[in-house]
């Protein structure tokens, strides 16, 4: 009768023993030393790796205390002179050194912004709609300050010229001041008048325009912006008073229409350059140019009525000083 094995179930013959249990317990055995082996190699590496790892550390680690001696030895010398261009610019009195052939430099540089200004001053006659918007977009006031002062000068000038041709003598010889023998203080004080004069009518359309713009408006803008955004109406003014003045005779036709005509372009500088400072519509911008220079046309009316009467009186009883 044939015989099996329990446990893995072979055939056996007359008298023969499975050996299946031995073989499956030494096949254990050789699994748990393999498992053994490659634990002890995965530890190895490891160790290996982190002993790889702390070299490297360390590695870097001198490397970058090296160049961080250098890096320190390199910032040393930048900020030092940081700091002494801190200083220097701190001291507005010390000396300065100027490096040479600097001054070569300075004066082309100085030339060219010299340059520069006649270019946008010229850029008014060329393209003046984009000149006048740019002049409002990038306040300057210095600008201001040139173009007030060439005005100034021009309305002296003016007034110098109409007392040498004879015109309106009846009028300037309340103000003159007669000095027998002294002829340049008396042209002097006429010229002062003349820019006193200048120098109030263009503050006083600044002002008026501020007012208006702050108090009927409800566009609070600062003085000084208004100010210098009155660059493109000044220099048009001041263009037109010196045509003006080239054209002037002893009948002074010409040059009162040429006043006329500027005054008319100036108004038109003056639309566009409340356009682009208030961004405010046609219509609107076009009723407070009105408003403006009725205000202003009504104020020095005013001042010349009250003045009337007075220049009646020292008409009547004039005495040359």
């Amino acid at each position: 009768m044939a015989r099996y094995c329990f446990y893995c179930g072979r055939e056996l013959a007359s008298g023969e023993k499975c050996t299946c249990r031995s073989q499956a317990a030494g096949g254990s055995h050789q699994e748990q030393a393999r498992q053994a082996h490659n634990s002890q190699g995965s530890s190895q590496a490891k160790g290996s790796s982190q002993g790889k790892g702390s070299q490297a550390r360390s590695s870097s680690a001198t490397g970058q205390s090296g160049p961080k001696a250098g890096s320190t030895r390199t910032k040393g010398p930048s900020f030092w002179s940081r700091f002494q261009s801190a200083t220097t610019k701190s001291q507005p009195f010390g000396p300065k050194k100027t490096p040479p052939g600097s001054f070569g430099q300075k004066k082309a540089l100085d030339t060219a912004a010299i340059l520069a200004g006649f270019s946008q001053y010229l850029r008014f006659l060329t393209r003046p709609v984009d000149s006048i918007r740019q002049a409002v977009q990038y306040l300057n006031p210095h600008r201001l300050l040139v173009v007030a002062l060439v005005h100034a000068v021009l309305g002296g000038l003016a007034l110098l010229r109409v007392d040498q041709l004879g015109t309106l003598d009846l009028l300037l010889q309340l103000t003159q001041i007669q000095l027998a023998g002294h002829p340049f203080v008396a042209g002097l004080f006429l010229f002062i008048q003349g820019a006193g004069m200048a120098l109030v009518c263009d503050g006083l359309l600044i002002l008026v325009t501020h007012l208006t713009l702050q108090y009927v408006f409800k566009t609070p803008y600062a003085l000084t912006r208004v100010a210098a955004s009155f660059v493109p109406v000044i220099f048009y003014l001041a263009l037109f008073q010196l045509i003006a003045l080239m054209s002037l005779t002893p009948v002074p036709v010409a040059s009162l229409l040429t006043l006329a005509a500027g005054l008319v372009i100036a108004l038109l500088v003056l639309y566009l350059v409340i356009r682009q400072l208030t961004g405010f519509e046609e219509n609107r911008c076009f009723v407070l140019v009105t408003f403006v220079i009725v205000v202003f046309t009504s104020l020095l009316s005013l001042v010349f009525n009250l003045a009337m009467p007075v220049l009646t009186l020292l008409l009547e009883q004039s005495v040359p000083l």
